[in-house]
């Protein structure tokens, strides 16, 4: 869904401009480490808030290969990274 306008989007939204959270420079070099270990090259960093027990939410961190429709996309320092709208709002 488009925040904007509340439509479905048929691609990710890109959004270099302003990015939905930012990683510490150590969280970067962490993230390109287990990359590069685990030899996933080209995948994403995503980011989600889910469900979780008693406190009602948890965040969701996964290194994936194909993003989802309608995520919002940016890149920080060669670190791809994506989370869907509801997770934004978090």
């Amino acid at each position: 869904m488009n925040a904007l306008t509340a439509t479905p989007v048929a691609a990710p939204v890109v959004t270099p401009d302003a990015p939905v959270m930012t990683l510490t420079e150590r969280a970067v070099s962490q993230s390109k480490q287990v990359i590069a270990e685990q030899q996933l090259e080209g995948h994403w960093l995503t980011v989600r808030v889910v469900p979780a027990g008693c406190s009602g939410l948890g965040y969701d961190l996964n290194l994936i290969k194909d993003i989802k429709e309608g995520d919002l996309t940016w890149e920080q320092d060669g670190v791809k990274m994506c989370t869907d709208l509801m997770s934004r709002e978090y």
